[in-house]
């Protein structure tokens, strides 16, 4: 998140701006927060992973790509390696090929919470919301702590002003949130969202 983004949010719950203010500066981003797996199955070898690993945190996704793509051609069934490429996919704009890497993970395992998280942040970006809502919701199903997952769903129901369902997602991800910026950030929304009802009220009685 952008400095000027927390700035913002400082700022609304500092003033004491009206919540209808705050909610209108604070538009929820949307956050996607596609996340990268490190699991070794068959063939795949360790150096080689952490490796392409490495240079995927860094930014520099063609060569791990590549590192990947030799990986995949060990050990065609690695779902972790096939969500790596998808997430390398992904973050270099090519959506549809992205989605071709989650959709052969997941056949290979219904189970990777990942795949389905990540295909949830790219179907959202393409403006596919209900199919990246379905996406993040299995995920939580696999994973119920899976903070990422849930933050997503957490922006949508916002975003969609169901405020209390918001709530208790935000709620749910900040227990197994770790970073710390993002942590209060989650706090600001849940204190700033379930001022709703209140300011609803006051101002149905005016």
């Amino acid at each position: 998140m952008s400095s000027k983004k927390i700035l913002l949010i400082s700022l609304c719950a500092l003033t004491g701006a009206t919540l209808v203010v705050c909610l209108f500066i604070l538009k929820p981003i949307q956050i996607t927060v596609p996340r990268l797996s490190f699991s070794l199955s068959g063939g795949t070898r360790a150096l080689d992973v952490e490796l392409a690993m490495g240079l995927a945190r860094k930014g520099e996704f063609e060569k791990a790509r590549k590192v990947f793509e030799g990986l995949l051609l060990e050990d065609p069934k690695s779902v972790s390696v096939l969500n790596n490429l998808g997430f390398i996919a992904a973050e270099t704009g090519a959506a549809t090929k992205a989605l071709e890497y989650y959709r052969a993970a997941i056949e290979l395992s219904r189970e990777c919470a990942e795949c389905f998280n990540n295909m949830g942040s790219v179907k959202w970006k393409e403006g596919q919301i209900e199919e990246a809502r379905s996406a993040f919701q299995r995920a939580t199903e696999i994973s119920p702590d899976y903070s990422e997952a849930l933050l997503h769903l957490a922006v949508l129901e916002e975003q969609d002003s169901n405020f209390s369902k918001a709530v208790s997602l935000y709620e749910r991800a900040q227990k197994h949130i770790t970073e710390e910026k993002l942590k209060k950030w989650v706090g600001l929304r849940i204190s700033l969202l379930s001022e709703v009802p209140f300011q609803r009220s006051l101002a149905s009685e005016k």
